[in-house]
């Protein structure tokens, strides 16, 4: 199944879809009884003509009044005439009050019936109903009396009945057809259950074939974090496969595009320290009031050199992971800037459970420490729990930035603001570095303004699942 073509597939579900459906609808039908031929009596009639509302709902009937009898006129049939005297001998009427219309078309035994005999027999009593080749009517229905005994309960076919009143409007009784009669009700819960049935098996065919489209998404989401993820594995329906290749090589050649960038970037870094040190012999020999000038460009430099150095190293040189507490890597980042002299303190935290590299981890957090002091004055962090993520929130008092550089001061040798100068700033790799990183574990770095003035650096790293 795994090695079908995609398209092959769908049809192939489609088809089992409909081959299920219309199966368990035929088997539901052929366990649910036919519906019962809708059939009325001269007795239940007669007391839907005088009983309550609630009574005449119950003999599955409906009573209203109206000014004329049911259209067309009443037919001349037997089955209609018979069922006329009859109720009329019931209700104790004369015939000409009564009108009889049989539902669905003219009476079964109206004219142009052929030629029969109907025989109703009860205790030995017979009325026969003769039909001549002329279409006669009744041959013979025996006295009212009689006849009301015999058609009390004789079953006929759905048919309208109306009786005059004593103001001249007619009360009508006919069948009732309600929206949800039991078999409609039947067929509508063989059709749920049909549904209900169905429903496993469409989730798993739906989430089987939306599964390649959920892996291709979340590897997009990896090689956007990590040009070093993991590739696809080449698995799947023929179109599965084939884009899985696609993706493969895609990733291949943006890990070749960027990592042939950040060679170039390291060879001129390392190249450029040659001629530096020339420079530095040579500076030893200038006059006094040159030489110290000559040895701060000399010394910035240098600095500038290291931290893109640092970067690459940062894009190239991977460690083995290993069990750490995300808690502890930033109370030392924190211990050791206040060492330095730096105005950082580190708020009450908890154990924070991570798989990272501790020394690239450490690197990540002293960029953002050090962010934070150099344009901020001062540093405050925090490690917190948020769900199933670990988050150490470094906050600063500084001017901040503005929404568009939210984004941008991560991208390599960006700056913010003018007013981040060199003088307190290095080359704008400090954020990239700490993202690459980050990113490397799977997690992100996030930028936003604290209300009240200053930046907020937040990295996200998913925590580690318990052993």
């Amino acid at each position: 199944m795994r090695s079908l073509s995609l398209r092959i597939q769908l049809v192939l579900l489609v088809l089992a879809s409909a081959v299920a459906s219309q199966g368990i609808g035929f088997g539901l039908l052929l366990l649910f009884p036919p519906p019962e031929p809708s059939r009325m009596t001269v007795a239940q009639v007669a007391e839907a003509l005088t009983t309550t509302p609630d009574r005449v709902r119950a003999l599955g009937l409906r009573r209203e009044m109206v000014a004329a009898p049911p259209e067309p006129a009443p037919s001349g049939g037997p089955a209609a005439r018979l069922i006329s005297v009859a109720l009329a001998a019931e209700l104790g009427a004369t015939p000409d009050r009564v009108r009889i219309h049989m539902r669905g078309g003219s009476d079964p035994d109206g004219p142009g019936a052929p030629p029969r005999i109907v025989t109703v027999t009860r205790r030995a009593f017979s009325v026969i109903v003769r039909r001549g080749p002329d279409g006669s009517g009744l041959a013979s229905i025996g006295a009212p009396s009689l006849l009301r005994g015999v058609m009390q309960s004789v079953p006929f076919p759905p048919f309208e009945a109306a009786v005059r009143q004593a103001d001249g409007r007619w009360m009508l009784i006919r069948p009732d057809d309600p929206l949800f009669s039991p078999w409609r009700l039947r067929v509508l819960s063989a059709f749920g259950l049909s549904a209900i049935l169905l429903t496993p098996l469409a989730w798993w065919s739906a989430r089987r074939l939306t599964r390649p489209v959920q892996l291709f998404a979340e590897a997009a989401e990896r090689l956007g974090l990590d040009p070093k993820a993991p590739p696809l594995n080449v698995a799947g329906p023929l179109e599965v496969r084939t884009a899985a290749l696609s993706f493969n090589r895609m990733q291949d050649r943006l890990r070749g595009y960027v990592e042939g960038r950040t060679a170039m970037v390291a060879a001129i870094a390392h190249d450029l320290r040659t001629p530096l040190t020339s420079l530095r012999v040579r500076a030893e020999t200038a006059p006094p009031a040159e030489r110290d000038r000559m040895a701060a460009d000399i010394e910035r430099m240098d600095a500038m050199i290291a931290q893109v150095l640092a970067f690459v190293r940062g894009e190239q040189v991977r460690e083995p992971a290993e069990p750490l507490d995300l808690s502890e890597v930033a109370a030392s980042c924190v211990s050791d800037a206040a060492e330095r002299g730096a105005a950082t303190a580190m708020d009450a935290s908890e154990p924070l459970p991570i798989l990272g590299e501790p020394i690239n981890l450490r690197r990540a957090l002293n960029n953002l420490i050090e962010n934070a002091v150099f344009y901020g004055g001062g540093a405050r962090v925090a490690a917190v729990r948020d769900g199933t993520r670990a988050v150490v929130r470094v906050t600063d008092n500084g001017p901040g930035l503005p929404e568009a550089d939210l984004v941008r001061v991560f991208e390599p040798f960006a700056r913010g603001e003018p007013s981040r100068s060199r003088a307190t700033g290095g080359v704008g790799l400090g954020l990239a570095t700490a993202r690459s990183i980050v990113r490397a574990h799977g997690g992100e770095i996030v930028l936003s303004n604290r209300e009240g003035g200053g930046l907020i650096a937040e990295a996200v790293l998913p925590l580690r699942a318990p052993a």
